[in-house]
């Protein structure tokens, strides 16, 4: 049975960051963080508030909002076909 090792080098500009730098980015990863929780936590609260058997249309307009209204949540996307874009389509 043989061996195979394969070792490669990528050269890059990635350097690490000084300690101020390190917590800076650490605090607004965290700061991040807290906000996607605190909003998934409001999107669980209300839909145990609103139980299961609305239309699905309601839970769409309601979760849509709460993230910013359809132009924060809805985006064109391309329709390609064999390589060519034949047109666009609203989707969230």
């Amino acid at each position: 049975m043989s061996s195979f090792t394969w070792i490669e080098t990528i050269k890059t500009d990635i350097r690490r960051p000084s300690e101020g730098e390190f917590e800076s980015l650490a605090y607004d990863v965290m700061a991040c963080i807290f906000q996607v929780h605190n909003e998934l936590g409001r999107l669980i609260a209300a839909l145990r508030d609103w139980g299961t058997g609305l239309d699905l249309h309601l839970y769409e307009s309601a979760i849509s909002y709460i993230f910013g209204g359809e132009d924060a949540v809805l985006r064109d996307i391309e329709i390609i076909v064999d390589g060519v874009k034949i047109g666009e389509q609203r989707r969230g």
